[in-house]
Formats: C-alpha cells, sequence, structure tokens
C-alpha cells in the first residue's frame, strides 16, 4: 500500500476542513464579495485539501507548494498547480492560504516563524484568509506511542501508529514518527488479527510546538488584521455542507475568566487580512 494513501485516510479529513475553511472565509468577507476562487495550501504533501477546494467547483482552482516531490507527485488533479520549492519561494497569490498539519512546527525559531508568516500575508488577496493549525496540552511532550485502528471501505482495515521519540519541555522541540501496520489475507480470505507488516517510520517530523499566544503575537507582528482560534472544525453542517463555527472567546469559571480546553488539544488558528 502507498503510504500516502494511507496517510490521508488516517490523518486528514479534506471535506470538513474544507467545510471549515469556506464557511471562515465568509465570515470575514462583506455580503458583495465573491468566494474564494485560489486556495494555497503551504507544506502542501499530497496536497489532500488543495484537491478538494479545486475539485469542489470548476470556478475554482488550487496550488500545492512543497520541497518534496515524492508526495507533490499525488497531488496532480484538476485546476492543480504542483509549486516544487521551499514556501518561501512562492509567489502566486491565493484567496485562502492553508498550512494545516502541524507544518507550522518546521519553524523552529521566532524569527522563521515571523518570516513565514508575513510572506504568507503578503501572498493573501484583499479578503484573504490563513489558516493553521497547532497542537499541545497534558501529553503534548511526552514521549510513547498511540496506535487506533482504521477501517476504511477501499483499503481495508490497517493501524495507524503515532510515535513521539523525543520532547524537550525546555525548548518545544519535539520528533515524532508514523508507522502503518498492515494485515493480509490468509489462504481462506480471511485477514489476520494482527498486522502482518509494519511501514515504519513512514512519515518523520521534527517540530517545534508552538503556543496559542506564541503565535497569535506573532500573526499580529507579521500583519494580520484579526486572529481567532477554533478547537473544532464546526459545531454542525447544515443540508448546504456548511459548518457553524464558533471561535474561542474566555468566559466565567470558577476561578475568574478563562477558557476550558480538553488536556490535550488541537486547535485551528485564522487570520484574516
Amino acid at each position: 500500500m502507498n503510504p500516502h494513501d494511507l496517510y490521508e485516510r488516517s490523518v486528514t479529513n479534506p471535506p470538513a476542513l474544507l467545510a471549515f475553511v469556506l464557511v471562515a472565509y465568509a465570515q470575514g468577507a462583506s455580503s458583495a464579495a465573491r468566494g474564494p476562487k485560489v486556495l494555497r495550501e503551504d507544506f502542501s504533501g499530497s496536497a489532500a485539501l488543495a484537491k478538494h477546494f479545486a475539485a469542489s467547483s470548476r470556478a475554482r482552482r488550487a496550488i500545492a507548494v512543497d520541497n518534496d516531490p515524492v508526495p507533490l507527485a499525488h497531488a496532480a488533479g484538476p485546476r492543480m498547480t504542483l509549486v516544487l520549492a521551499d514556501v518561501l519561494e512562492a509567489k502566486d497569490r491565493a484567496d485562502i492560504i492553508a498550512a494545516t498539519n502541524f507544518a507550522l512546527g518546521y519553524q523552529h525559531t521566532r524569527a522563521s516563524l515571523f518570516t513565514y508568516l508575513r510572506h504568507a500575508r503578503s501572498s493573501l488577496s484583499r479578503r484573504g484568509l490563513f489558516i493553521a493549525d497547532i497542537y499541545g496540552g497534558h501529553t503534548a511532550l511526552r514521549t510513547g506511542s498511540w496506535t487506533r485502528t482504521i477501517r476504511h471501505p477501499d483499503l481495508g482495515t490497517f493501524l495507524y501508529r503515532w510515535n513521539q521519540r523525543e520532547a524537550d519541555p525546555t525548548t518545544g522541540i519535539v520528533r515524532n514518527s508514523i508507522d502503518f501496520g498492515i494485515t493480509t489475507r490468509t489462504k481462506k480470505n480471511r485477514r489476520t488479527k494482527a498486522p502482518t507488516e509494519w511501514i515504519k517510520n513512514a512519515f518523520n517530523y521534527h517540530w517545534r510546538l508552538w503556543s496559542m499566544p506564541e503565535l497569535r503575537d506573532a500573526m499580529h507582528e507579521a500583519g494580520f488584521g484579526s486572529i481567532d482560534f477554533y478547537d473544532s472544525l464546526g459545531d454542525a453542517i447544515d443540508h448546504h455542507g456548511n459548518a457553524y463555527i464558533r471561535p474561542l472567546h474566555p468566559e466565567p469559571t470558577s476561578r475568574g475568566i478563562g477558557i476550558q480546553m480538553d488536556r490535550d488539544w488541537v486547535v485551528y488558528a485564522v487570520g484574516r487580512v
């Protein structure tokens, strides 16, 4: 099996992410503004979000930017432009720029984070939107492995294993990898219970984990006019496919004003021009 296919089926959820992005864009645009026509996915990998955006309408096109030719080979599709380059070399303007799957973690210093955010801001159209995700919480800086079973109608059942091999709380630097466990059919045409093949270290990451205050400050300095954080891609989806989304806001608690987060969390940062 192709590791990129396994990754897209176990890690990404492009339909839900696309619904979120389109609603977030609409919330920041005036009633007379046209919808987004161009999406650029930075650090795109196989560009799952970009492909779904381009496929959602013939009036839309997408740009996938990555410095690795292997995942870009899986990003081809109608109305797709593939850019093999460092993201800082990407000159294509877009209505939406996405840096998801924790891609900001590739920036290990505040200076490099600011440089990328300023570049992304300069590439956005007049009513443009930038989206990125980060994670944190109770186990974010713990080493260990977590495994779950994935059942997919096309790929069958396989195991997804996330490994956090190194974590330094003094720097926020982590080293992670993803393994996939594949089961094969026996002579009786039944799948074995345990994986018969492991794809070890299918993907490897060396990230800096950024906090919400750090990212908000860097985005403000980079020139974004408003910044919101969301801890959900949508509370519900209406019959048009639109998500109901709400940014995080402080609320009264027993200890004062604050935001109650799960012990482990993933949030989406949305910056508007």
